[in-house]
């Protein structure tokens, strides 16, 4: 990828300040060629995205995936699958029609870490920079399996996409535009995705997590290589369009950006370069899930 093809990224709260636009490219000798690399990050994207955390019962934090923030007010989305486990665990409170509440356990709730901004020394991260989840809902369509439906299973199939909605915030989200246009991106466009791809590693209690948080946001470009606006299969029903980069676990719910610095995907799925293979990554398709928009208008 040649230097005037690197994607500029920038806050909404970012434009309001009126500021450049900072281009998101690697410095000194970090591969952009399908690899991850290092983010620097003079414009507080951190403040937008960030990681997601499950509190454990020691009191530590286990790392998920990665999210973002559409509203100030503190609405996210992230993937489904990063989230789908704890649901798995969590009391279904509602099992009629196509929008199942859940409960999570009190005891292993889910956080986001909002960034504390720019700090020097030791500093000790304050509560209003874990919030907790509050609510999430997940775009769904029924289930196929007859079976399940006569022992009155709940059965559903998910979109890889979640919204995010946590409690009262004191501390800022910051975030990024969308694109919901159904178009976008197309076949040959370059994207950059944005994420935490060693969060899911971690496993510790706070302050030591800050570190590696700070340490842990990269971001990926690629170019997209098929579009699949039904799904890759019946098996994967969410749109979704393909790029050429490996994404690694922890990237997954992060943005997928296109040439305007816009987000026109979520990291989904990714697999590993091989020498079979050229690494590959699918993300989900933000403008052929018309849910995203009732939720971008709902939160504001």
């Amino acid at each position: 990828m040649t230097n005037n093809r690197w994607i500029a990224v920038r806050t909404l709260e970012a434009d309001d300040t009126r500021r450049r636009n900072w281009e998101l490219s690697p410095r000194h000798n970090d591969d952009s060629g399908g690899r991850y690399f290092s983010v620097h990050d003079p414009f507080n994207v951190r403040k937008a995205v960030v990681p997601l955390f499950q509190g454990q019962k020691d009191g530590s934090l286990e790392g998920l995936g990665t999210a973002f923030g559409i509203s100030g007010t503190g609405m996210l989305l992230t993937a489904d699958h990063v989230i789908a486990e704890l649901r798995g665990r969590s009391r279904v409170l509602d099992r009629d029609g196509l929008n199942p509440k859940f409960e999570y356990p009190e005891n292993e709730p889910l956080i986001a870490f909002l960034s504390p901004g720019v700090v020097f020394g030791t500093v000790g991260i304050r509560t209003e920079h874990l919030p907790v989840i509050v609510a999430a809902h997940t775009p769904i369509k029924p289930g196929d399996d007859p079976l399940r439906e006569l022992r009155g299973e709940l059965h559903f199939s998910p979109a890889d996409i979640a919204v995010l909605r946590t409690q009262p915030l004191s501390a800022e989200l910051h975030t990024l535009p969308l694109e919901l246009s159904p178009d976008d991106p197309k076949i040959g466009d370059h994207v950059v995705a944005i994420g935490y791809p060693q969060i899911d590693t971690v496993k510790e209690h706070l302050p030591r997590i800050v570190t590696r948080v700070e340490e842990g946001m990269f971001a990926c470009y690629g170019k997209v290589i098929a579009v699949h606006p039904n799904g890759r299969d019946r098996a994967n029903g969410t749109p979704v369009f393909e790029v050429d980069a490996h994404w690694p676990s922890g990237m997954s719910g992060g943005p997928v950006l296109n040439a305007d610095g816009k987000v026109v995907g979520i990291v989904s799925r990714s697999l590993e370069a091989s020498d079979e293979h050229h690494g590959v990554g699918w993300a989900t398709w933000l403008g052929r899930l018309p849910e995203v928009g009732r939720a971008v208008r709902q939160a504001l």
